[in-house]
């Protein structure tokens, strides 16, 4: 019982990075998964805490919100709607990470923030740099 008490938390972090890196092809997001899943080994006795299994679900919740073609809308919301749920139930403090997640997604598209500087507009935005 013990041993699958700790290797459920391997399982559900290899998933995560599978359904990430070759479900929905985010291999950023993918790649921090791999990151975590070898931080997490040097803390062994503390793997199973909420902040490690969280540290899985909110790349996968980036990826998820950066793979949206080919995706019907009602679909792409009920599964965003799903993993915020998912996080949330796992650790309420996670919040700060969702947060960050939305904030650096809507900042890495380019059209959610815009910043004015002595009554002249610059706006964020790769597109409009290039």
């Amino acid at each position: 019982m013990v041993i699958s008490y700790s290797v459920s938390f391997v399982l559900v972090g290899y998933t995560c990075w599978l359904v990430t890196a070759y479900g929905m092809k985010q291999h950023n997001a993918a790649t921090l998964m791999l990151f975590v899943l070898l931080a997490i080994g040097g803390t062994f006795l503390h793997c199973i805490s909420e902040p490690f299994q969280l540290m899985f679900y909110v790349p996968m919740l980036y990826a998820w919100m950066c793979k949206s073609d080919g995706v019907k809308p009602f679909a792409y919301y009920a599964v965003l709607a799903l993993l915020v749920a998912l996080a949330f139930f796992i650790y309420p403090m996670s919040v700060f990470y969702i947060l960050f997640a939305v904030g650096f997604r809507l900042f890495e598209e380019g059209n959610a923030f815009h910043l004015t500087l002595r009554s002249k507009q610059v706006v964020l935005n790769r597109r409009a740099n290039a």
